[in-house]
């Protein structure tokens, strides 16, 4: 997105059982601001999820189906606020930033995938997905001694 006025959503549904069956452990939420400002400077910026009853229903975004919403306020313009353990079915809370820059988007998106197990082994184990307490974590340490 460079510019949205009015505001706007952008999602993807994912149906965690075929995510699974995939043998994917972990799913990372990325979000990139294609644009020169940082998070912390757009006026309003936010990551989550919703739960839906029927994956890829073409449903609309529907405001009540949120199930967590992350104001993303971090002075980059890539972000991970979390990551998804598909096995274990729980939210592990990050808000890792990256600071690599975004000149290759693949490199980055190798990069982290690379390092995700390793993170979330080391992270506290949030709420399951069907939960919304947050659990702050340690950036610093995460960014030292895995990125």
């Amino acid at each position: 997105m460079v510019t949205a006025p009015d505001g706007v959503a952008k999602y993807m549904d994912v149906h965690l059982p075929s995510v699974s069956r995939l043998g994917a452990r972990y799913m990372v939420i990325m979000v990139n601001a294609f644009k020169e400002d940082a998070f912390k400077d757009l006026p309003e910026c936010y990551a989550g999820w919703m739960m839906r009853q029927v994956p890829q229903s073409d449903e609309m975004f529907e405001p009540s189906t949120v199930q967590e919403r992350i104001e993303l306020t971090v002075d980059a313009r890539i972000c991970i606020p979390a990551i998804i353990d598909v096995e274990e079915r729980r939210i592990l809370w990050g808000t890792l930033v990256e600071t690599l820059g975004m000149a290759n988007l693949v490199f980055t998106a190798e990069l982290e995938s690379n390092r995700v197990a390793e993170v979330a082994e080391y992270l506290t184990e949030g709420p399951p997905v069907d939960r919304t307490v947050i659990t702050p974590l340690e950036q610093d340490y995460i960014t030292k001694h895995f990125l």
